[in-house]
């Protein structure tokens, strides 16, 4: 996001009223950046947990359901039909786990409202008009905006990708769990050639030869 920079070539335009609403204008827009970044956040943190526990009964189910020498699992057939749907199910689950981790819960730089003191307790800053400063407080939010907005456009789009990630390992965990179920109905709806039976001989073929009857 390119840099902003204000157009106005006289500040004296603006008075004391108009650089209030412009400072609280920019401190309320930047403060709800930052709700919306804590907002998400605990969102992910909800997603991450409920990732977690899937993850762990669909290993716990692998593990202990799974003879790895042999890859075929337990001695039932529904354990062996299970094995791959909840092994590729998992791994997409830890897939999406890492991008929600990576874009919304990793320390990333965000700008928070206010400003420290050390930056306000300037001479230069407490020569300048009221108004001034002010607005010069709102140039800086303008930039804080700026940076916060990347961040959370990053973090969305880790999390768009992640839940798109959890609806594909579902749906193809789905698909390989209904495949055999799928073959073996389309076997069945092959129709087989039936054995086409002689037609009976008729009756008339018994009265060849003979005369007729007096």
């Amino acid at each position: 996001m390119a840099e902003w920079s204000p157009d106005i070539v006289d500040y004296s335009i603006i008075d004391e009223d108009k650089a209030k609403f412009i400072y609280d204008s920019a401190s309320d827009y930047l403060k709800d950046t930052i709700k919306l970044s804590d907002d998400r956040e605990r969102k992910a943190f909800g997603l991450l947990s409920v990732l977690i526990a899937v993850i762990s009964a669909l290993l716990s189910y692998i593990l202990l359901n799974c003879n790895f020498n042999s890859l075929v699992c337990g001695s039932g057939a529904n354990s062996a039909r299970l094995f791959w749907p909840s092994s590729i199910i998992s791994l997409g689950l830890i897939v999406s786990a890492f991008m929600v981790a990576m874009g919304c819960l990793k320390p990333q730089m965000f700008n928070f409202s206010g400003n420290e003191t050390c930056n306000l307790l300037r001479n230069d800053l407490c020569a300048m008009p009221v108004q001034l400063i002010k607005v010069s407080g709102a140039i800086q939010m303008q930039q804080r905006i700026n940076e916060n907005k990347i961040v959370l456009l990053k973090s969305g789009l880790w999390l768009n990708r992640a839940i798109l990630t959890v609806i594909l390992a579902v749906f193809a965990g789905a698909i390989v769990a209904l495949a055999p179920a799928l073959i073996l109905s389309l076997k069945s709806w092959q129709i087989a050639p039936s054995a086409v039976s002689p037609a009976p001989e008729s009756g008339l073929s018994g009265l060849q030869g003979r005369g007729p009857t007096p």
